[in-house]
């Protein structure tokens, strides 16, 4: 389904570095291996009693964090100069996550420790890519609605590949932040035993996914796939006109860089990002070259481009079709939420191009394949 994109976690980034944050430390061995962070989550949200009932087990610290989505219409530097300016009533997407300062950063390496405990109302620390998307980092000034002053810049990993770190609480203007919880606790503590605490105070059928720092890059919402953040400094950063029913217009200099209509093999012409081409080119002609074309009907390809929100009640995250570099193949026998039936041989090859696909996701869709990495 082309609306269904961004549901599960990030398993690979472009660029950024990949030490944990317990790596980071410099921890000995011993220290190294006496706990471990994780990160909960539901495409439904948590409920706020999750973390309590987790803070109750011994050798477990737990935090509320919740993710949303900032439109910034300005932002200047510190002298005053103006970076961001989009057209009026465009604005730039920030995905943004709220915390409180004190508890986060336990979660974090200790060179950034310092920063976020000293975050405070109206201030914002930016990710490091995200500070080289801006040009600018101390002292930037983001308009979002509020002002946001950055009182500095820290590490990818340290955001949890948000674009910047605000303090709780959250803002009124997100309207149906996503909320979970990253946990440490102590290797004694089993994955089941969270699990258990948490699902005691989910709702009747609510969907869980835990991930240990292990299996994911970053501890963040929606693991499966790559943030905003690097989806940005790969394919490039747009301001939108917000429109009603969850979808937006993009401005007309971002489309013009980015977007192409071409042709690949099976699938035939369409609009897509111009960096995504070459992948789905060779995949799609692998797929030819192996007598696989049957695999793939024409006739379901639900398309490439669409710029607007996921369509879910529980979310405003953006839909990675808004960069075009996602396409739906399949799409009514392999309907969102339902069992996939995609040939393993197909999803085998897409994989090999760097695209991921979303019938493994917590809830799946199967008819989705999207950029994770240039092969």
């Amino acid at each position: 389904m082309l609306l269904r994109v961004t549901m599960v976690a990030i398993l690979t980034a472009l660029h950024i570095t990949a030490l944990s944050p317990l790596q980071a430390d410099h921890a000995s061995p011993a220290q190294a291996s006496a706990s471990h962070s994780l990160v909960a989550w539901s495409p439904e949200g948590l409920p706020r009693n999750v973390e309590p009932a987790l803070d109750r087990i011994p050798g477990v610290r737990a935090t509320t964090v919740s993710a949303g989505i900032d439109w910034m219409t300005r932002s200047r530097s510190a002298t005053g100069k103006v970076i961001d300016h989009p057209p009026a009533g465009y604005a730039i997407p920030l995905e943004m996550l709220a915390i409180d300062p004190k508890e986060y950063s336990h979660f974090i390496a200790p060179a950034d420790r310092r920063k976020v405990q000293g975050l405070t109302a109206h201030q914002v620390l930016l990710a490091r890519t995200e500070a080289a998307l801006r040009g600018a980092g101390k002292g930037l000034r983001l308009t979002v609605g509020r002002t946001l002053h950055a009182t500095g810049v820290i590490s990818d990993h340290s955001t949890q590949g948000y674009e910047g770190l605000i303090p709780r609480p959250v803002p009124p203007s997100w309207t149906t932040p996503s909320r979970f919880v990253l946990i440490k606790a102590e290797r004694s503590v089993s994955k089941a035993r969270l699990r258990r605490a948490i699902e005691s105070k989910l709702s009747p059928g609510q969907h869980l996914r835990i991930h240990s720092q292990s299996q994911t890059r970053y501890l963040r919402y929606a693991d499966a796939v790559q943030p905003p953040l690097i989806i940005k400094k790969n394919f490039g950063e747009f301001s939108a006109h917000r429109l009603s029913g969850g979808g937006f217009q993009l401005d007309g200099a971002w489309l013009t860089r980015n977007l192409r209509t071409e042709s690949v093999p099976i699938l035939g012409r369409f609009t897509c990002n111009k960096r995504l081409f070459p992948q789905l080119r060779g995949a799609l002609a692998e797929v030819q070259a192996k007598g696989l074309s049957r695999t793939i009907d024409p006739s379901q390809f639900a398309g490439c481009f669409n710029p607007r929100l996921i369509p879910s009640q529980h979310s405003t995250q953006l839909s990675h079709h808004a960069w075009g570099i996602a396409v739906d193949i399949n799409s009514r026998a392999n309907p969102f939420g339902a069992r996939p039936d995609q040939d393993p041989r197909l999803v085998k090859i897409m994989r090999k191009w760097g695209l991921t696909w979303g019938g493994k996701w917590l809830i799946p869709d199967g008819m989705h394949f999207e950029w994770m990495r240039f092969p």
